[in-house]
């Protein structure tokens, strides 16, 4: 089976001090993430509900489900000063499992919505995701192409941690 017959899009980032809470941030939010806009739409505002999983060194996944909000913080003087600034608001402290370093991947599941999946830097299921979806080691949100989802087939023999939750979680 192919990523895109599981997903509509996946972007992904190595997060760093300032995307933790407890950290750097004092918010609930992700800026620079102007890249996910293909994968929201177009539209100033977009609500939804995202399913955070993260996937520790050892132990099983801790899952929580949340609300966020994808926005232009700017939009009100965007007219004005022509510049907009994307930001991914989260609710709940889900995120301060991670630590910097941890990989971070947002995809649009067709048979569930959104995830936010969250792999600790020393978990096997941190090296399957890296393999699985073909990642680099940036620290900025980048979007996995079309091209690479509808081509990269995934081998679930090569990858049992996320396959086990994949399919003890996500409906057939």
């Amino acid at each position: 089976m192919t990523l895109a017959q599981l997903f509509d899009g996946v972007a992904y980032k190595r997060l760093v001090a300032s995307d933790l809470p407890k950290m750097r941030s004092n918010q609930h939010e992700l800026t620079g993430v102007r890249t996910l806009r293909p994968l929201f739409g177009t539209n100033s505002k977009f609500r939804g509900r995202m399913i955070w999983v993260f996937f520790p060194t050892k132990g099983q996944p801790a899952q929580e489900e949340n609300e966020f909000t994808f926005y232009d913080a700017r939009a009100k003087g965007a007219q004005r000063t022509g510049r907009s600034e994307w930001k991914l608001y989260y609710y709940g402290t889900f995120l301060s499992r991670a630590q910097i370093g941890d990989l971070l991947v947002f995809a649009n599941c067709r048979a569930r919505g959104w995830l936010g999946l969250i792999f600790s830097k020393s978990s096997a299921a941190y090296a399957e995701a890296v393999s699985l979806f073909a990642l680099d080691a940036t620290t900025s949100l980048d979007r996995l192409s079309t091209e690479l989802l509808e081509t990269r087939v995934w081998d679930e023999s090569q990858t049992p941690v996320l396959s086990g939750w994949f399919h003890a979680s996500i409906p057939n």
